[in-house]
């Protein structure tokens, strides 16, 4: 059957942050709805139903590819992911092979999550075996026709050259944060541009998504929509940062500034439509998002997981004693859309 992939489960599942992403994923929705947003922007250009080919570069464990798939069946898609543990939980949703070395791990977790306990006392759980359970289900009895492969999104041109559609969801940030070796942060979007160019067919959409939190709308009052402008967020991810023995680095808070991405863009490509979206989060969701980033440099420390625990509720309480929680979180987001010149 086309798209099914042989894999050996591993005894014991390593990718506990590909595990967090997911729960992340099913606790919130907004990655299906952000995904949705810019299937709705590329429909405007193009009828998403005469697309036959799409390639979905750094596709994590192919949430995207979920969503475009629910609204177009047919569609052949080649996914790349360089993240050994993200690609291994692509594999297990998009193939028939067992799940149960997943699921036997996910058992093995305290309490059947990825979470440190704080977190999972804050948020909205949603019960990650059964979801990824009704998700295998649901792609099994309908979308097979999907390769995933190991690589960088600077491979897409490996892949073919015949593309109806080429996807950078929410990814274009790692472009700059991590580059592969021997190139630099500040060549690599245009090389992942100029493969892409190469990848699509004569009258191929390449699309990309990204947040506020990374691309610089240039508008005052957009640019501090988004949730992580907030101080209450800045105050906790210092905090995070000092029980980690590190200092919070400043700087410039976006990836990409002004015009700087639609200026990439415009040597290959000529941009057709440009969308500004908004998604609302309730405190436990917003609490979520500012907990799991605080956590990243505390994993980043060498902690064990109870040191973790204490450190981030630490975190948290220092920063509840300065700051007032916001009552509800924006995520901002950029779709462009652009075409062939």
């Amino acid at each position: 059957m086309p798209g099914t992939t042989n894999y050996e489960q591993p005894s014991f599942w390593r990718g506990q942050d590909a595990l967090q992403w997911e729960q992340h994923a099913a606790n919130l929705r907004s990655y299906e709805n952000m995904a949705n947003h810019l299937l709705d922007s590329i429909q405007e250009v193009r009828d998403l139903d005469k697309i036959q080919d799409m390639y979905d570069i750094a596709a994590r464990s192919g949430i995207f590819t979920q969503q475009a798939l629910r609204r177009v069946p047919h569609l052949q898609v080649k996914a790349l992911e360089s993240n050994e543990d993200h690609l291994r939980m692509a594999k297990i949703k998009f193939s028939q092979t067992s799940a149960e070395g997943l699921f036997d791990s996910i058992d093995k977790l305290r309490d059947g999550h990825p979470y440190p306990p704080l977190i999972a006392e804050l948020a909205d759980m949603v019960d990650l075996r059964e979801h990824l359970t009704v998700t295998r289900k649901m792609l099994e009895e309908h979308f097979m026709d999907v390769t995933f492969s190991h690589g960088g999104p600077h491979k897409v041109n490996e892949l073919g050259d015949g593309a109806g559609l080429i996807v950078a969801w929410q990814n274009a940030h790692w472009w700059r944060r991590a580059p592969p070796e021997g190139v630099t942060k500040d060549d690599y979007p245009a090389l992942v541009i100029n493969n892409a160019y190469e990848a699509l067919d004569d009258n191929g959409i390449f699309a990309l998504s990204l947040t506020g939190h990374d691309y610089e709308f240039g508008d005052e009052k957009m640019d501090k929509k988004h949730m992580k402008q907030r101080q209450f967020y800045k105050h906790l991810m210092i905090a995070a940062n000092a029980e980690a023995g590190k200092k919070l680095e400043e700087g410039c808070p976006y990836t990409y500034q002004k015009g700087e991405l639609e200026d990439l863009l415009s040597h290959d490509f000529n941009i057709v439509r440009r969308d500004t979206t908004e998604l609302r989060y309730n405190p436990a969701q917003l609490l979520e998002v500012y907990l799991l980033s605080a956590l990243g440099p505390l994993k980043d420390s060498g902690m064990d997981q109870d040191e973790i625990e204490v450190a981030l509720r630490n975190a948290l309480l220092r920063t509840m004693q300065t700051t007032t929680f916001p009552r509800e979180g924006i995520e901002t987001s950029m779709q462009i859309v652009a075409t062939k010149r």
